[in-house]
């Protein structure tokens, strides 16, 4: 049994997830079975409690054949035998347990109470902050392991396959919850509740790096440097035991801060720091939206279109799609694509497509052509258990079965009939596999036939290694593609946000303190948005810009996916604090003339530094205030002295001994 200490939450909303008088049947599956009436213990057979948390987990009618096909695939009268199933679960549990009809089956959910739609409900209601971490909160004082804990069907693997696909579903939902609730115990200073969320993933995730990682960190600021290395030998243990590998740059450089007894980075307050603009309101993006409002607008008039939102990390992606979907109310899907699912062929589709089928009955998937489905069920192996069918083989990779596949998908999106508008957003494209990559390629190229507003989001920064994407780029401009590039956030766009984030602040010192907010920031939202949040504390503005512990962890990851011999060349830079160029800071840094020109070349592409042309030569800079900041921030005593030593004598040489810095090296 998972341990569950809830910190956050004074008065979890007892209300919204207890069972209710007259909810006299209680159903746990959170964990092992567990099935009450009156209070008193249920036992039915291994058979009978699959079916039961099947029709509880699905909380749908499901026809019978389809249960029979599910449930009773080995027997002669597979109807008989769902038959006598349903009978010995209304005989021990009740006869109101189950309704049923010659065609359909469902439980009656006015009288049975079930953990996992309430699970589910909590994580979905919305409300104040403080609001949203009760019901989290609440959410996970629900999960007591995984969903039908030692529960399987020998004779029906089906069942089983269904069963492992939710089980990693509510466990993924209740790590996220966690994260959540283990971000807001950091920012709130609640180190001893951080710690119970950090080892309650790590206990339901062993596997989690970021859990052990988060765990070691909290174990650290509190004092507990022997629990910290004892954390870190266990994820090393855990690691090479089950993967054969050892922990991550992130874990790594964690431990050398450990052993070194360094002080640590402040905890963020979110998992990655990106796009989200959160409650301090929208601005700065209204042509952008406007645009996309309008392309929504044809959509829904059946003409439809592909677009891609590019922006650096940071620059109001998500914050924009957020606004589009709450502007339109556009019925709408979406997935994201995750640089550690890359080996997955379609993850973020599946997402997408999993949670379309949830909300559509099983009359409108029977109504698909029959040659539809054995493409989708190969994509969707969910779908086998509602068409009462066995899972096909693997999606096809290749050649005329591939296409027959996307348009097997486009058929369920848009059937020929009651073809309602839709839009689809897929983010990180970045990171997308290449299966996922070429669905996406095929729903564009098919866009402007059906009511269809397809989006996608991605780093141009991070996407110019990837061939397959950018031909996918070029190809569809033929197509009609829409490129929406977000430019940095305008001075009046800073001073709208300046007024919710920091009230205090006199309107009339606001526009003095843009022109430092800009640059400080670089104009990026996520940075802009992090400063206020900081300055919030401040009556006045102060002599110094802060260095929001958040930045300050966002500059530290984007540093650790630099090659070795490049953060040398990007810390020479931040070191020497002005417009230099190649030979300068290879001289600084001790890298040769090609590792420095990699490196400059890379921190342009990532966005952490500017090149600038001038008429002698090309010079390069850190691209704004609060990334030089955190740069030093991060630099140990011993290095940092190390690089101005070494600027103090580029710097004092003879103009005769720089003046190759103008040769055509550098042109």
């Amino acid at each position: 049994m998972v341990l569950q200490m809830p910190v956050i939450h004074t008065g979890a909303p007892a209300a919204c997830y207890l069972p209710q008088a007259d909810q006299a049947i209680v159903i746990r599956l959170l964990g092992s079975v567990n099935i009450c009436r009156a209070g008193r213990s249920v036992e039915l057979r291994r058979k009978g409690r699959a079916l039961l948390s099947y029709l509880a987990v699905t909380g749908r009618p499901h026809r019978r054949t389809s249960l029979a096909a599910l449930f009773c695939p080995e027997a002669n009268d597979p109807s008989a035998a769902l038959r006598l199933l349903l009978t010995r679960i209304r005989t021990q549990l009740s006869p109101d347990a189950i309704q049923s009809t010659d065609q359909s089956v469902d439980l009656n959910h006015a009288v049975v109470w079930v953990d996992v739609a309430v699970f589910q409900r909590l994580l979905a209601k919305n409300g104040s902050e403080q609001a949203s971490l009760d019901h989290l909160a609440a959410a996970t004082d629900l999960y007591h392991g995984q969903l039908c804990d030692g529960c399987s069907l020998a004779n029906a693997p089906e069942f089983d396959l269904w069963l492992a696909g939710e089980r990693a579903h509510l466990q993924q939902q209740y790590e996220q919850a966690l994260l959540t609730l283990l971000h807001a115990a950091e920012a709130g200073k609640q180190i001893d509740g951080a710690i119970q969320y950090a080892r309650q993933l790590v206990q339901t995730n062993p596997l989690l790096e970021l859990a052990h990682e988060r765990l070691i960190q909290l174990y650290l600021r509190s004092g507990q440097r022997d629990a910290a290395l004892a954390q870190y030998e266990q994820c090393c243990t855990i690691l090479r035991c089950e993967l054969g590998i050892d922990p991550g740059p992130e874990i790594q450089r964690v431990f050398e801060l450990l052993v070194n007894g360094k002080r640590l980075p402040h905890p963020t307050a979110g998992l990655v720091m990106d796009d989200d603009l959160g409650a301090s309101g929208f601005v700065g993006r209204n042509i952008e939206l406007h645009h996309l409002l309008q392309l929504w607008g044809k959509a829904r008039s059946g003409t439809g279109a592909t677009v891609l939102i590019e922006a650096p990390a940071g620059g109001g992606k998500s914050r924009l799609l957020t606004e589009l979907c709450r502007v339109s109310q556009a019925p709408s899907i979406g997935g994201a694509c995750s640089e550690l699912a890359q080996a997955l062929p379609y993850a973020p589709w599946v997402e997408l497509l999993e949670a379309y089928l949830s909300d559509l009955s099983d009359a409108t998937i029977a109504g698909l052509a029959p040659v539809w489905h054995d493409y989708l069920l190969r994509l969707l192996p969910s779908l086998a258990a509602r068409l009462g069918q066995r899972t096909p083989p693997a999606p096809p990779t290749a050649g005329g079965e591939l296409n027959r596949l996307f348009t097997a998908v486009a058929e369920l999106l848009f059937p020929t009939t009651n073809r309602a508008p839709l839009l689809i957003w897929l983010e990180d494209l970045h990171w997308a596999d290449e299966s996922s990559l070429r669905l996406f390629h095929a729903l564009a190229r098919r866009a402007q036939r059906y009511p269809l507003l397809l989006i996608g989001v991605l780093r141009p920064a991070e996407a110019w290694h990837m061939p397959l994407l950018q031909a996918m780029i070029d190809e569809l401009h033929a197509h009609g593609l829409v490129r929406i590039t977000l430019p940095p956030l305008p001075a009046d766009a800073i001073a709208a946000l300046s007024a919710p984030l920091w009230p205090r602040l006199p309107p009339a010192e606001r526009d003095q303190l843009q022109a430092q907010i800009l640059a400080a920031t670089g104009s990026n939202p996520l940075l802009v948005v992090e400063l206020l949040r900081e300055l919030a504390a401040h009556a006045v503005p102060p002599h110094t810009l802060p260095l929001p512990s958040s930045v300050r962890d966002l500059v530290v990851r984007r540093m650790g996916r630099l090659a070795a011999n490049a953060r040398p060349v990007i810390e020479a830079l931040a070191v020497l604090d002005n417009p230099s160029a190649i030979v300068q800071l290879s001289q600084i840094s001790a890298c040769t003339i090609d590792e420095t020109a990699h490196a400059l070349d890379t921190g342009v592409r990532l966005g952490l530094l500017h090149e600038r042309n001038t008429t002698d030569q090309t010079r390069y800079d850190i691209a704004h205030g609060l990334l030089r900041a955190a740069i030093l921030d991060d630099l140990s005593a011993v290095r940092r002295q190390l690089l101005h030593r070494r600027t103090a004598t580029v710097l004092a040489a003879p103009e005769r001994d720089r003046g190759h810095e103008r040769s055509g090296l550098i042109g």
